[in-house]
């Protein structure tokens, strides 16, 4: 997805909520230059960036991607493998991440985050709920807190998502994992 797509999705849900920047900067603990990038696309948020402004605005963060209120009496949603979205890395987000659930209206969100081989991601995040990860292929090393875990093909990861997390990647190997995020 472009990242102007998404800066225009949060334009038009904060203007829509008639919040100036300065209140969504106050609201999220964001800087207002940051949010500016954001909407203007000159900007790529990791999704803790976006959980955070999805709270802040009071929508879900698939609204964040999608751009629009869905609604909420639907019982399943089905995104099939050809309408799957690919998010490209970008330098505040050192990975690729694929999108499960495209306009779904539910809290409970599934990604796949590809590390490349070439990439020695080591940032952190935190934001609300709860989250888990499940590695497809390869191996990573994954902080949570002061804690580093050794994850393989087949190992799962919980946490609560308010702990300084991130995927460590390891030089030489690719590595793709299933990450659900619950904003709750």
């Amino acid at each position: 997805m472009d990242p102007a797509a998404i800066g225009q999705h949060i334009r038009n849900i904060r203007q829509g909520k008639d919040l100036s920047l300065n209140a969504l900067a106050e609201r999220s603990g964001l800087s207002k230059g940051y949010l500016s990038k954001l909407e203007n696309g000159h900007a790529q948020a990791p999704i803790a960036t976006l959980m955070t402004l999805a709270k802040a605005l009071n929508v879900s963060i698939n609204q964040v991607f999608d751009g629009q209120a869905k609604n909420g009496s639907t019982t399943a949603v089905l995104t099939s493998a050809k309408d799957r979205e690919l998010i490209s890395a970008s330098e505040e987000r050192p990975y690729e991440l694929e999108r499960l659930a495209v306009g779904s209206p539910f809290t409970l969100t599934p990604y796949i985050i590809h590390l490349d081989a070439e990439t020695e991601q080591d940032k952190t995040y935190q934001h609300e709920g709860e989250e888990i990860i499940f590695m497809l292929n390869g191996s990573c090393d994954y902080r949570v807190g002061d804690q580093v875990y050794r994850l393989k093909k087949g190992d799962t990861l919980t946490f609560n998502a308010q702990e300084p997390h991130g995927a460590i990647g390891i030089p030489g190997k690719k590595a793709s994992y299933l990450a659900i995020f619950s904003d709750h």
